[in-house]
């Protein structure tokens, strides 16, 4: 009787240890990481059956840190800082969607940020806003932070869903002919 007890309690140990490896329904191989951020990705932190949930990635010659979405089938979220700086409403984000093809309705990020800026500052205008010395967007899957100068310059986050794209400034500071416009309070 005895050994049968510790029988079945080893059993009991194992298969609960067998069920302890099991990855995260979200946790990726380093090519599919690699194939969210268009490059070359290696995992960081614990791996689980060759899975995980962070990485770091060469994209066009630069790194990028990538988490990847806990929410429904996964999505990845971009830093050009660290891990630590991955945004965290991209991590919470649900029904975001990867961009696809740009369309005349669901443009680039940097795109949606002309758009938006030209609805703010010159609503009557038919031309996209122009004029940026410099307009860098980084994310993947829907989730992009981008960053701006020009007379009106600072951030935003642009986000992908099924219907909708919205552009939400996060940062502005404006000069010149912008300076003390309504406009420029966040």
């Amino acid at each position: 009787m005895r050994t049968l007890v510790v029988a079945v309690v080893a059993l009991v140990l194992v298969g609960g240890a067998t069920a302890a490896v099991k990855p995260k329904p979200w946790a990726w191989t380093t090519t599919q990481a690699g194939q969210h951020v268009d490059g070359k990705c290696r995992g960081v932190g614990k791996a689980v059956a060759k899975r995980w949930v962070a990485f770091s990635c060469t994209t066009d010659g630069q790194r990028a840190w990538v988490k990847v979405r806990p929410r429904g089938k996964g999505g990845a979220c971009v830093s050009g800082k660290s891990l630590a700086a991955v945004n965290p409403l991209c991590l919470s984000a649900r029904g975001l969607v990867p961009l696809g093809e740009p369309t005349h309705d669901r443009q680039t990020p940097e795109g949606e940020i002309q758009n938006a800026m030209t609805a703010r500052f010159n609503p009557e205008s038919t031309i996209p806003w122009q004029g940026f010395s410099n307009l860098d967007c980084l994310g993947a899957d829907g989730f992009y932070e981008c960053s701006f100068t020009s007379a009106v310059s600072g951030t935003a986050l642009v986000m992908y869903r099924p219907a909708t794209v919205t552009v939400k400034f996060t940062a502005l500071s404006c000069t010149g002919a912008y300076a003390g416009r309504p406009e420029c309070v966040t």
